[in-house]
């Protein structure tokens, strides 16, 4: 997995995202080893979204709060779950329609309504990022995928549970980025790049 610090501060995309308009799945595992120390820091786990210094309010994304806990942000509507230790845990971010749903570990945490189909294509995805936050925390993320589709419970879990952490849903699969050896996007179906 790839620790990400002070030192290392994410991967970003600009190109190839998925759109304002599909269904989306994107998920990882993360392991917590800093919380971040006080507001209004927090740490970007998955921001997808325009340019989040001047449109932060338009996106949708995933954080660890100051508090510990993992929290879902939209536009109009946001939901928070609270983690009970610093353990490698699996995070899946489902989007259908105007339904935001957060799992941890294979079980929904966190359900939310936000209309985006009004905003502007997305212009940015960062995973893991310190853009809001002066002191922020330090994790690892690793094997991060992302569908042009809205996976089911059961898609979830069977992508968590990989015995050799291969993709187990190959169709509609827009990224395979485990960040073990390196940080390449190995679908064969888009690039990341380093930060």
């Amino acid at each position: 997995m790839l620790e990400i610090n002070t030192s290392r501060e994410g991967l970003v995309r600009t190109t190839n995202l998925v759109g304002v308009s599909s269904p989306h799945t994107a998920m990882w595992f993360v392991r917590k080893i800093q919380t971040p120390a006080g507001p209004p820091n927090v740490t970007v786990l998955f921001y997808w979204g325009d340019d989040p210094v001047t449109l932060y309010a338009n996106v949708l994304h995933v954080t660890f709060e100051t508090n510990g806990s993992i929290r879902l942000n939209g536009p109009t509507q946001s939901g928070e779950y609270t983690l009970p230790d610093n353990g490698l845990y699996h995070v899946a971010f489902v989007r259908n329609g105007t339904s935001q749903k957060l799992y941890v570990n294979g079980v929904q945490r966190i359900s939310v309504t936000n209309d985006i189909s009004a905003f502007p294509a997305p212009t940015h995805q960062y995973l893991s990022t310190d853009t809001f936050a002066v002191d922020w925390d330090s994790h690892e993320i690793g094997y991060f995928r992302e569908w042009d589709a809205a996976l089911t419970l059961s898609e979830i879990i069977a992508e968590m549970h990989s015995g050799d952490f291969a993709v187990v849903k190959t169709a509609d699969l827009w990224a395979d980025t485990p960040l073990v050896a390196d940080i390449l996007d190995d679908s064969g179906n888009r690039s990341e790049e380093r930060r």
